[in-house]
């Protein structure tokens, strides 16, 4: 039997949700009900590469996520303005998330990946 050698990447996930309020007043009329403000329950996951065991605790980086979800996003935000703005929150921390994704509901989402 002959063993290959694998190249691996290990990561980590943390997630939180938000209700939350937003509007598109410029939607088509296809879907002119999304002008009016309305509500979502705002699932947000990010990811961050790790090359040890416990390099980011989960408790630790959950809780920044969490205040980062305390930001003013404003009312018109969309999942992708949100997704970049937790993105930066996390680099302006320091830390080096590669993918955050926001989604409305458990439906829809935006992914924001960091591309190197």
């Amino acid at each position: 039997m002959t063993v290959t050698k694998t190249t691996t990447k290990t990561t980590i996930t943390v997630k939180a949700d938000f209700i939350g309020y937003h509007c598109w007043p410029e939607a088509p009329d296809e879907v002119f009900f999304l002008r009016n403000i309305h509500r979502h329950k705002f699932i947000v996951e990010v990811e961050f590469p790790v090359s040890f065991d416990r390099q980011l605790e989960f408790f630790i980086v959950q809780s920044k996520l969490k205040i980062a979800l305390t930001i003013d996003f404003g009312q018109n935000a969309s999942c992708e303005v949100v997704a970049s703005s937790i993105l930066h929150y996390f680099l302006e921390e320091g830390y080096k998330p590669t993918v955050v994704s926001v989604s409305e509901d458990g439906e829809n989402k935006s992914t924001v990946y960091v591309v190197a």
